[in-house]
């Protein structure tokens, strides 16, 4: 079941309707007082959904330009990087989750596992800050994360404003 729901989502970011009904996931529960933080976010939640899905389109590019830069700097073709039959030019390289709103942040999940990323939109006394918990991890040469993990860095740097400006 939880298969299928993921490749539901997957194919669902290629459209421009799938991504405008992207979910994004509130705490709940009879004893939970909603946040202003909370209500602020349901009224921008179509940015957030941008902001979001342009997040995940900028590390699949930085994973296939990490591939190419890395299979470019290798010795042994044996060691060399391809993506799997079935994939569609530029998308789908990462997976992605839902969107999770929590107390004063607002969380991006890409991947899984752990190869897993994730991102956070934290308040804090009126102000928005973007931030990404730790470097990306995978089973991969250290070379080629050392390529990844720069890549990142820069999306991260230019990615901030955008962010911050929700």
């Amino acid at each position: 079941e939880r298969g299928i729901e993921e490749k539901i989502q997957d194919t669902s970011i290629d459209t421009p309707e799938g991504r405008e009904s992207w979910p994004i996931y509130y705490l709940s529960g009879s004893y939970y007082e909603e946040t202003n933080f909370e209500k602020n976010i349901k009224e921008k939640e179509p940015k957030i959904r941008e902001v979001y899905h342009e997040l995940g389109d900028k590390i699949d590019t930085a994973l296939l330009e990490s591939m190419e830069e890395y299979n470019t700097k290798i010795t042994d073709p044996s060691e060399n990087m391809k993506m799997k039959s079935d994939y569609k030019e530029g998308r789908h390289v990462i997976n992605r989750s839902s969107i999770g709103v929590k107390a004063n942040e607002i969380e991006f999940h890409f991947g899984r596992g752990y190869s897993s990323l994730e991102y956070k939109i934290t308040e804090h006394n009126g102000r928005l800050f973007f931030s990404r918990k730790g470097s990306y991890k995978s089973l991969h040469s250290d070379k080629f994360l050392a390529i990844v993990n720069e890549k990142l860095r820069d999306i991260d740097n230019s990615f901030k404003s955008v962010a911050e400006s929700i």
